[in-house]
């Protein structure tokens, strides 16, 4: 017998029973009821086989008859006990318990049984063979509330077969937020999925990385005249100063570098300047005195600082000197911070966030061959799993709201991550209703989650703490919080609990399937007696 699948997910979707409604249900239905029906109803029922199975949706009440429409248009009535709470619009799906020439017995299915039977329905619309990993793939769907027609059901399984490895709930989640299923994005999701997706962890990678590359160099510069340093210098250099040249698209907006005596302390800036000094002495040619001038008068910057050291180095000047005392990895931390990373101030700023996210994406979309060199290629490759981390987070806020923050403090960093619990396609409904989640991981105070509320002018906030002095901490604090927010007119209701395994947050299941139903299918007892 034809199904109409799609409308029946629909009706099972939107019109879920708990167990306890079904349990009364069963409770109240004894034996076989009397049923009266229409002649095409009753001969549809006399002409199926016990064990058999069709559909029929629950059209009317009226007392103790419910009238249930098959899906040729029939109709049969039955009686059911008093008390039973069917409602108009649920389809079932019903058993031929017995089928004599004295009577039809009928009841629909347990969950177990609806989900099976339309599985077998599924995949014979769709032409395939009821294997275990086809069963799997529509019972995947199903759980998902996704469509379970041919096409959906086709594109799973080809992509399950050029993706092995990848599990089918993480396919089936790409293909319902409309994201294309690709090597990338499904190592992002899975990236995702095990909170390994930070951008801010990948940009401490990069300045290690480059870190380590350039006190390579800088250790032993004698070596430079047989290496190909000079150019890997080079590479760098252009990398860094494109950092810089990049806080919008064009060049008169530029990012302002730190002062050395901001980051450096005052016997670190003395050895740069030994150092300097020396080559200087060396290389009387070379004119590094703007630099060293700089310096003294207290002006030099981070980037000065960087571009004058590789800058010496790069073009071949003529040193015995290790450049091994140099706090290389403080510069380079540096220059990562201040140019890919976001201040609180900016996060706060109107279109702060989409700013940073266009500045970064520029940078990585521009970065053409400057870091090509086979000794950078690690460096390149993170810089590569940034730029899919943010294309994928791109493809994942057509659907809901979610951006990370990479913020960089005056004396250190911290992550940032904002997930709105609202589906983009419905917001204009729950507009005075928002619900969100602010992670955030901090050098001096590790991970706090902060669940708020808003609707209208009243905020409810939960903070998830991992310890108890973090409580007492955030506590004796809250006060300032509470000024500001009552500042600007809202009312405010704060919550403290402690983290626990059972509140942890889970990227997938409570924020990327939120919305879809999760409980099990409808069933009811119904008996047709001829």
């Amino acid at each position: 017998m034809a199904i109409n699948l799609s409308s029946l997910l629909n009706q099972i979707n939107q019109n879920q029973v708990n167990s306890s409604e079904i349990e009364n249900i069963n409770k109240l239905i004894s034996g076989n009821q009397n049923v009266s029906s229409d002649n095409s109803g009753l001969s549809l029922l006399k002409n199926m086989l016990a064990g058999q199975t069709f559909s029929g949706k629950i059209i009317g009440i009226n007392g103790e008859q419910a009238s249930v429409m098959l899906n040729d248009g029939s109709k049969i009535q039955a009686r059911i006990s008093a008390n039973t709470e069917l409602t108009p619009g649920r389809n079932i799906t019903f058993l031929i318990e017995e089928n004599t020439s004295s009577s039809i017995s009928i009841k629909p299915l347990e969950s177990a049984g609806q989900e099976s039977f339309l599985i077998n329905k599924a995949l014979e619309a769709a032409g395939l063979f009821p294997s275990e990993e086809n069963i799997n793939i529509v019972s995947n769907l199903l759980r998902m509330s996704m469509p379970v027609d041919a096409k959906t059901i086709g594109n799973m399984v080809k992509y399950s077969l050029n993706f092995p490895e990848t599990s089918l709930n993480t396919i089936a989640n790409l293909i319902r937020l409309d994201i294309p299923v690709t090597k990338d994005n499904i190592m992002q999701f899975e990236a995702y999925r095990n909170y390994e997706n930070s951008i801010a962890g990948k940009l401490s990678l990069v300045s290690t990385q480059l870190s380590d590359i350039i006190n390579a160099i800088f250790e032993n510069p004698s070596s430079i005249h047989n290496t190909d340093s000079p150019n890997i210098l080079s590479e760098i250099n252009n990398f860094v100063n494109s950092l810089y040249n990049s806080n919008g698209l064009s060049d008169n907006e530029l990012i302002q570098s730190a002062g050395l005596s901001e980051i450096l302390s005052e016997t670190e800036i003395s050895q740069i300047n030994d150092v300097l000094s020396e080559i200087a002495k060396e290389n009387p040619s070379f004119d590094i005195h703007e630099l060293t001038d700089k310096i003294n008068n207290n002006t030099a910057t981070v980037k000065d600082i960087f571009n004058g050291l590789t800058n010496i180095l790069k073009n071949n000047v003529s040193t015995n000197l290790s450049f091994k005392d140099i706090p290389v990895q403080k510069i380079m931390e540096q220059i990562i911070n201040e140019t890919m990373r976001i201040t609180p101030e900016n996060v706060g700023k109107e279109n702060g966030i989409k700013n940073y996210y266009k500045r970064i994406k520029h940078i990585l979309d521009n970065k053409g061959n400057d870091l090509s060199n086979d000794v950078l290629s690690s460096v390149n490759k993170n810089l590569s799993q940034i730029k899919s981390n943010i294309d994928f987070m791109n493809d994942l806020n057509r659907n809901m709201t979610y951006f990370q923050m990479p913020v960089r403090f005056t004396e250190s960093n911290g992550n940032g991550e904002l997930y709105v619990f609202t589906n983009k396609k419905a917001m204009s409904a729950q507009s005075d209703n928002v619900s969100a989640l602010l992670h955030l991981d901090m050098d001096n105070l590790g991970p706090i989650d902060v669940y708020v509320r808003l609707q209208g002018k009243n905020v409810n906030t939960n903070f998830c703490l991992e310890t108890e002095e973090l409580l007492d901490f955030v506590y004796s604090n809250i006060d300032k919080l509470n000024a500001r927010l009552e500042k600007l007119g809202y009312s405010t209701k704060f919550e403290m609990t402690l983290s626990t395994n059972d509140n942890k947050f889970n990227f997938v299941n409570d924020f990327i399937e939120k919305d879809i139903h999760k409980n099990s299918t409808s069933s009811y007892i119904l008996d047709i007696k001829a």
